[in-house]
């Protein structure tokens, strides 16, 4: 349920861009024309959410969501904090997205990895985002399963982020909890 209206709420994003006068083929996301896996390099624009965002790469428009953690909703306590942080980390750096899959709205599921020129280092938003205490390691398994779940453990040990919290809601209780609130109310 979650998922479906955080999809919703991206394809709404999606539909309005095309319908606003843009004819070009720039505006269709590459992600609905290519089948995974792929990879490219690209410009993070608009940020979503600390785990879903849209990148630009050879003037074609993605949109991407990071595989294996999920971040804090609009409303939940960090959902800025998630979404600056892997703002700052992407800024002036070049993005690199493996495309894994893609979803039934064509939402690019994805590795991401971030290559900073001025230290030479290869930075993984999800392992910074999961050791920052902003995310939520999502229990998909892959090969970055044991260092996520390390990560997240770490986070909560030391009560950081979403962990200094009692009792944190995850963003998919969230999202059922106001589909709830949303059906009794039109019910009415």
């Amino acid at each position: 349920m979650y998922e479906s209206n955080r999809i919703l709420v991206q394809m709404f994003c999606i539909v309005m861009t095309v319908f606003a006068g843009c004819s070009n083929d720039s505006s269709v996301p590459v992600s609905i024309k290519q089948q995974p896996p792929y990879s490219y390099q690209g410009d993070i624009g608009r940020m979503w959410g600390g785990d879903n965002f849209e990148i630009v790469s050879n003037n074609f428009i993605h949109y991407a969501f990071i595989r294996g953690i999920d971040t804090p909703e609009p409303g939940q306590p960090f959902h800025d904090e998630a979404k600056w942080t892997m703002w700052r980390l992407a800024k002036s750096k070049q993005t690199n997205i493996h495309v894994l899959d893609r979803d039934d709205w064509k939402r690019e599921i994805c590795d991401v990895t971030i290559s900073d020129p001025a230290t030479n280092a290869i930075i993984d938003p999800a392992l910074k985002l999961l050791n920052s205490g902003l995310a939520w390691y999502d229990r998909s398994e892959g090969p970055y399963a044991e260092q996520y779940r390390n990560a997240e453990a770490m986070a909560k040990e030391k009560g950081i982020g979403i962990w200094s919290q009692p009792d944190p809601v995850p963003p998919w209780e969230f999202w059922e909890q106001n589909v709830k609130q949303i059906n009794q109310s039109t019910a009415k």
